[in-house]
């Protein structure tokens, strides 16, 4: 019995530890997203108007018709609409990716007023490509966030690459 014990509570450790980091693994940390979680610049265009939390959750949601199960979010405003920039956080990255495949879903259907121009690999992340409403638009996922950017033509590439890099 004595030679048992300590084994047992060996195990019993290890156990615990395995759930722990189980636990810590799929718990993802709440984000409150600020004026700081978009990029002052965007494609050497300033930032004019950023709205943050329950505001531009509504935003969003009033932009889709429906409400999606949103944690927070961000909607940035550069110069005059020469690009905006909109960041949804949901409650995690699995759920982020459902509402990407949901968005994606409802494009392809034919529900919006954009075209697709394809997707592309951004070191190892899709990037959905989008024409409509005289600008281009595309969007993409990081992590727990799902951000969608729309640009004039002639900034549209470099907006892009920027927004890849501060979200990645």
């Amino acid at each position: 019995m004595k030679r048992f014990l300590p084994y047992a509570f060996l195990i019993a450790g290890l156990l615990t530890l395995t759930g722990a980091l189980l636990l810590w693994q799929h718990t993802e940390l709440p984000v409150g997203l600020s004026a700081e979680d978009v990029p002052k610049r965007m494609a050497g265009v300033p930032l004019a108007q950023v709205v943050t939390g329950n505001e531009a959750i509504v935003s969003i949601n009033q932009l889709h018709g429906k409400d999606f199960p949103l944690a927070d979010g961000a909607v940035a405003v550069y110069g005059s609409q020469q690009a905006v920039l909109w960041v949804s956080v949901s409650g995690s990255a699995r759920d982020a990716e459902a509402l990407l495949a949901q968005m994606t879903d409802g494009i392809a259907a034919g529900r919006s007023p954009f075209t697709s121009t394809g997707v592309h690999d951004a070191d190892g992340r899709a990037v959905y490509g989008l024409t409509g409403l005289g600008q281009r638009h595309f969007y993409f996922q990081s992590g727990r966030l799902v951000v969608w950017l729309s640009a004039d033509e002639e900034i549209a590439e470099q907006a892009l690459e920027e927004a890849l890099k501060f979200y990645p």
